[in-house]
């Protein structure tokens, strides 16, 4: 009497899988289009910079400060990167687990977050908000948590697996740690040491885009 009861609900499972899974697949070239897009912005926006911007000492975070009259354009470029974060999180990376998909959700939002929050400008006597200073910077410190907790929990997991190691992954996690710890070490070369990282994280974060997606429609049933 129970097995008529059951089948609507499988139908409905399978549905809403189906739809997860359609939505996964257009995540990948959407999340693919924003890091290019994104990246473009970055590399164009130093040329709309007053004098006095150099890419390989000043960050990204002051490429989109506050004060600045086409701030926007690296504004966008974080904010299209966290829309890519957001894509990653759809889509199921290789040895994926909802840790991996918590941290690249996170790092999105994060990134986005950023994007809304503006860093101190870097040029002399403009006028600036502290707090909303404040706000950029753990904006900025959770997206790197976040991608250091996603790529952590990728290597757990593909070891837990027994699977071989990710070279790529491996690198995108020392550089995520250790290119922030340069960055205060070494101000003079923060840019340079910032972009070094994003440019691995964001070709491991291409790589999990052109993934496939996490099939959900195979429902076991309990009968």
């Amino acid at each position: 009497m129970e097995e008529p009861q059951q089948e609507p609900q499988l139908a409905d499972a399978r549905s809403a899988g189906s739809a997860w899974v359609r939505a996964a697949r257009s995540g990948g070239p959407l999340g693919r289009t924003a890091l290019l897009l994104g990246a473009a912005c970055w590399a164009l926006a130093p040329l709309a910079m007053p004098p006095g911007y150099v890419p390989w000492r000043h960050t990204i975070s002051e490429l989109a400060a506050q004060g600045l009259a086409h701030a926007g354009l690296a504004r966008a470029g974080l904010a299209l990167w966290g829309l890519a974060g957001g894509c990653a999180a759809a889509v199921r990376p290789g040895a994926a687990s909802p840790v991996v998909r918590l941290g690249l959700a996170g790092f999105g939002l994060s990134m986005a977050a950023s994007a809304v929050w503006s860093h101190r400008p870097w040029l002399p006597g403009v006028g600036y908000s502290a707090q909303e200073d404040q706000w950029h910077s753990v904006a900025a410190s959770l997206a790197g948590t976040c991608i250091v907790l996603a790529l952590s929990t990728y290597h757990l997991a593909r070891c837990w697996q027994r699977r071989s190691p990710d070279a790529l992954a491996w690198v995108a996690w020392g550089s995520a740690w250790l290119c922030p710890l340069l960055m205060l070490a070494l101000p003079a070369a923060a840019g340079a040491w910032q972009r070094a990282m994003f440019a691995v994280v964001g070709l491991w974060l291409w790589r999990v885009l052109g993934g496939q997606p996490e099939d959900t429609t195979s429902v076991r049933r309990l009968d």
